[in-house]
């Protein structure tokens, strides 16, 4: 009997505790199920939501207003003044100086020989036979071809001088001679311009009178030329210091010699140098100084004496 009724008893302990649970869980269901409905249809549309959290504002610390008093009162403690920092003053770079772009200097036009072309005989005169001298000093110093000209140009400058005491320089005239290799007898006089200086030798140490007066300047124009290969001499025609005329021949190196072809100066006359001696010469010919130094322009002479004899 006894145990016929504990089994009972366990079985409804058993349906009771299900039956308990089965309404815990429904009762679960429907609260959420009302809790999760949305009832914004049912709030005022003016209403303004309030945030869930408010920001309280921090409370301002309540300091008691000094009283006024007639005289300040002197604090107990020392006060300490700020110490001002010094802002650096800031560096300034310095301006940079502008420089100034140079204009170019304008190109200086080329020159042209055309106007100072020397007077030229080729008749009227008669020529000694070349002499040898040793007294006689005689060079080209510079050679230069008019290239804005096409090498229609030739311009020689030397010295000349006979290094004596009785020889005057500027009262000596100096002729060049221009000597056509395929035409023999045939010469062509030519009366240079002569200034001191035009050179650019030193004479110091001449026995001379005057003997600044002996450098000269010649321009030959190639179109007043046959084509031919020419060789060169010069003259010397004065009367010296004792009253005698004179009249000398000499010739330069055969070296020392251009070339024209079609009225054009093919190249610049050569040069020796210093140390050539009256061996290195023609069959007659001077002390020899040939160096290469630039000429200086000058006007053009006067013309070239009828006779030479």
């Amino acid at each position: 009997m006894q145990k016929g009724y504990k089994r009972n008893g366990k079985s409804k302990a058993v349906l009771h505790c299900f039956i308990g649970l089965f309404l815990v869980i429904i009762v679960v269901l429907v609260a959420y199920f009302w809790l999760s409905m949305d009832y914004s249809d049912q709030l005022d549309p003016e209403t303004s939501m309030r945030p869930y959290v408010e920001t309280t504002p921090t409370p301002a610390p309540d300091v008691p207003a000094a009283e006024a008093t007639d005289e300040p009162q002197a604090s107990s403690e020392p006060s300490v003044e700020p110490t001002a920092i010094a802002t650096p003053t800031p560096t300034v770079a310095p301006t940079a100086t502008p420089v100034p772009t140079p204009s170019p200097s304008p190109t200086p036009a080329p020159t042209t020989m055309a106007n100072g072309v020397s007077p030229t005989r080729t008749d009227g005169y008669a020529l000694p036979d070349p002499v040898t001298l040793d007294e006689a000093t005689f060079a080209l110093t510079s050679s230069v071809r008019s290239e804005v000209d096409d090498y229609r140009y030739l311009e020689l400058t030397g010295y000349a001088y006979i290094n004596n005491a009785n020889y005057d320089a500027a009262n000596t005239n100096v002729f060049l001679v221009l000597l056509p290799e395929s035409m023999e007898g045939t010469s062509m006089l030519v009366l240079p311009t002569r200034e001191a200086g035009l050179s650019g030798v030193d004479h110091s140490g001449a026995l001379c009178v005057n003997v600044e007066s002996s450098d000269f300047r010649v321009i030959l124009d190639g179109s007043q030329l046959p084509d031919d290969i020419y060789s060169m001499g010069i003259v010397f025609w004065y009367t010296d210091l004792q009253g005698e005329g004179h009249l000398d021949y000499l010739l330069f190196p055969d070296d020392v010699s251009f070339t024209v072809l079609n009225g054009r100066f093919l190249s610049d006359v050569p040069t020796t140098d210093v140390s050539a001696s009256a061996a290195d010469a023609s069959t007659s010919t001077g002390t020899l100084d040939l160096t290469a130094t630039v000429a200086t322009e000058v006007p053009a002479s006067t013309d070239v004496p009828a006779t030479v004899q």
